[in-house]
Order: structure tokens, then sequence, then C-alpha cells
């Protein structure tokens, strides 16, 4: 038994569509004759036409990359939670490594949250960054590791995924000692 998780490809199909609104807004500057109420059309040009357009289609092949061929942000297994959330998620976290998981609402939010055994030793394993964050949990007296659920396309809810998880780390507890 394993749960994992993707973008959400309607998130995914609206950035596609803004930055197609923002390539026919560069292309228009750069092919427009005449630019009416504009203050200065040469500096419009280059902002908008010359930079807009490159940045528009950067933007819109990433975008329909990520559509095309989407990557697991969350995978939880018998050996662990792999989360790739964001730039800052800590990556793998091992079973043996996790304390306590729970559900938090905040808001509209809802977030599976782990505390993590031997903090400090944990930390090490982070860049600056992911430490940061890590410690800016603390501070506001939350979990160290604190996954958003609503940004992700799960099969299941939330309440029947910490069920899930609860029963893959009591089963890789099983595999552990049966070793």
């Amino acid at each position: 038994m394993r749960v994992f998780a993707q973008r959400r490809p309607l998130k995914q199909c609206g950035l596609i569509c803004m930055s197609l609104c923002m390539l026919v807004a560069a292309v228009l500057a750069l092919v427009s004759p005449e630019l009416k109420g504009v203050d200065n059309p040469l500096l419009f040009k280059a902002l908008v036409g010359h930079l807009g357009l490159p940045f528009s289609c950067l933007i819109l092949v990433v975008h329909v990359k990520k559509l095309c061929f989407p990557r697991e942000l969350l995978r939880i297994n018998t050996t662990g939670i792999y989360d790739f959330t964001s730039m800052l998620s800590p990556g793998f976290i091992a079973w043996d490594s996790i304390a306590h998981i729970h559900l938090q609402k905040l808001g509209a939010s809802t977030y599976l949250c782990l505390d993590i055994h031997e903090l400090e030793a944990w930390k090490t394993t982070l860049n600056t960054r992911q430490q940061r964050l890590v410690q800016a949990n603390l501070n506001m007296g939350y979990s160290p590791v604190r996954i958003q659920l609503d940004t992700l396309e799960l099969p299941i809810d939330a309440q029947e995924l910490l069920r899930h998880v609860r029963i893959l780390r009591a089963s890789a507890y099983e595999i552990a000692s049966h070793v």
C-alpha cells in the first residue's frame, strides 16, 4: 500500500491560460504601430514586448511541461514520507525520524503535520533555507514539518490520508521487527 499525490491539473491549465495572455500582450506590444495613451512607447515596447515575450514563453513551456509530465509531490510508503511539495520541503523523512503525525486546519487549509524525534540532529541534514522554515514553524508553535494538502490532487480526503499514513507507519515498524 502506498499513497501519492500530484499537482492539480486545473491549476496548471489556469496558469497556462495566464501565460498565453501574457504572450499575446507581448506580441501586441511588439507589432502595434501606434501605442495611444502610453507616455513612452519605446520603453513600453522594450519592457512589455522584448522582455515579456521570452518571459511568457518560458512560463508557458514550464507549465505545459508540468501538465504533460506530472511528478509525484508527495509519496508515502513503508520506508517513509517523500515530500517534494515545494523547494523548501525536506524531501525524504524516514519513519524512525517521525515522532507524531496529525492533521491541522488553519483557515481553509489542511496540513499534515509531522513532529520529529531528535529534531536538532535531523535539522543538520537540511539546507539553510529548510532549517529556517523548520525554525519558523517551531517559533509560531507549529510542528516542524507541515505539508499543505489542499494544493495536491489526492485520491482520498485528509482524514483517510491520516489513517493510511498511520497504517503504513505501523506496517513499516512491523517489517523492521521481522528483519
